[in-house]
């Protein structure tokens, strides 16, 4: 019996790690990788042209309940330096890595996910908690092909009695831009994809969307079912976006799924509370 108690939990954690992808930081273009990811990613139809991510159980403790698939992303640098990053294919969330030297390490409050093994880092996978200021200081992270491999080697070679706590975390807000980031936001991909060799910055213009990832997801899908509501037309009026679905596609790439959204990708029914019995 306990034998077979293992077996099924071990069974469980390695189905739910899900398919490898391979992102070369040395490849001249990075389009494989991101397509992969598009492959891997998909649940379900496309919402028009749009990947939609697996369903996100609003209920669900994500530090306590794993994901149905982690999106593993093995990202390969100079010479040995290569580490295995994990994603949750249900946000994108980046919540650990593991070193060439099979060292699984995983943002802070998060080692329920991992069966309690492995290092837990000093800080979360919050921007807050990444770097001050939060998302609007995103614009001081270096990105570009210089940078990628620079946080590969500080990821794959990470110790944590000798690695400098602001290395790792620049290292995870780097991979943190250039993969989850830049598979959610269009615009944030072509800021280095379009020369990976040089150093870019994001700007604020581009640092202003990425808090409002969900909100955008759910105004796309909207769009197209007549769902706005006043607090969603009000939040696109803070961004300046009008109700421009042409607009929201150029923003968008991969959308959080909305709770609306059924497994076809059509429109829910609005959920109506039973009326109580009159006495």
């Amino acid at each position: 019996m306990i034998f077979i108690a293992v077996l099924f939990s071990f069974v469980i954690y390695t189905r739910s790690e899900g398919e490898g992808i391979i992102w070369n930081a040395l490849a001249p273009s990075y389009q494989s990788f991101y397509h992969e990811v598009h492959v891997v990613g998909q649940f379900g139809p496309l919402h028009e042209t749009h990947t939609v991510l697996a369903p996100l159980d609003k209920d669900v403790d994500q530090k306590l309940t794993p994901p149905t698939q982690w999106i593993n992303v093995t990202v390969l640098g100079e010479g040995q330096d290569r580490v295995k990053i994990m994603w949750r294919n249900e946000n994108l969330y980046f919540l650990s890595f593991v070193t060439p030297a099979d060292r699984l390490c995983y943002m802070k409050g998060y080692g329920a996910l991992f069966h309690g093994r492995g290092t837990e880092l000093t800080f979360g996978e919050s921007y807050p908690d990444l770097i001050k200021g939060g998302y609007e200081s995103l614009t001081q992270v270096q990105l570009g092909r210089e940078a990628l491999l620079r946080a590969i080697h500080i990821m794959a070679n990470y110790d944590p009695r000798i690695t400098p706590e602001e290395d790792i975390k620049v290292a995870v807000l780097t991979m943190t831009i250039m993969g989850p980031e830049s598979l959610r936001f269009n615009g944030v991909r072509a800021i280095f994809t379009a020369d990976l060799d040089k150093v870019t910055f994001l700007s604020k213009d581009q640092t202003k969307y990425i808090p409002k990832w969900g909100l955008l997801s759910v105004a796309l899908f909207c769009e197209k079912y007549d769902c706005y509501n006043s607090y969603l037309k009000s939040q696109m009026k803070k961004l300046k976006l009008y109700g421009e679905t042409e607009e929201l596609h150029g923003i968008l790439d991969m959308m959080l799924r909305p709770q609306r959204m059924n497994d076809s990708g059509d429109l829910k029914p609005k959920e109506t509370k039973p009326r109580k019995p009159k006495e």
